[in-house]
Parts: C-alpha cells; sequence; structure tokens
C-alpha cells in the first residue's frame, strides 16, 4: 500500500474522532447548563456556557455564574461539578 492510500485509509478514523470530540463537549455543554439551571432554578434556555480548557465549563445565567469541572466516560456524562468543590 503506497503511502497516500494509507494516509487516505486513516481519513474515516480522524472524522469519527473529531465527530466524537464535537459530541462529547456538546453534551458536557448541556451538562453544565443544565446544572446552573437546576441549581438556580432558571430555564436552561437563560443560560450561556463557555467552554474552558480542562474539561471545565463556565455556565451564566439568571445573575448567577458557576465554572463546572465536567467529566465523561463511554459518551455519557460522569460527572459535573463545581470547580470550587474540586480538589
Amino acid at each position: 500500500m503506497s503511502r497516500s492510500q494509507r494516509l487516505l485509509s486513516a481519513v474515516p478514523f480522524l472524522l469519527l474522532g473529531g465527530l466524537l470530540a464535537c459530541s462529547t463537549t456538546g453534551t458536557l455543554n448541556s451538562a453544565a447548563r443544565n446544572k446552573l439551571a437546576k441549581d438556580t432554578g432558571c430555564s436552561a434556555d437563560q443560560v450561556q456556557v463557555e467552554q474552558l480548557p480542562e474539561e471545565r465549563y463556565r455556565a451564566t445565567g439568571c445573575g448567577k455564574t458557576e465554572t463546572y469541572v465536567c467529566q465523561v466516560a463511554e459518551h455519557a456524562v460522569v460527572s459535573c461539578v463545581p470547580e470550587a468543590s474540586v480538589k
């Protein structure tokens, strides 16, 4: 197999990896949004989320801002907790 054929055969795996990463980010983004909405009693559609480095998400809405550390395993959110509670 030539070098270009090997590179082309890797493309589907690279695309799949990118799609999974986007899906995971969206899942964690939603988890942070829902957590702040639940904690403040406001609607999730009033909460904006900013992705930060190191699996951290800053959620802002209803007059409150909280940074969450969210983790995922096998494409399901395992935890999404306030950064201040993480040691």
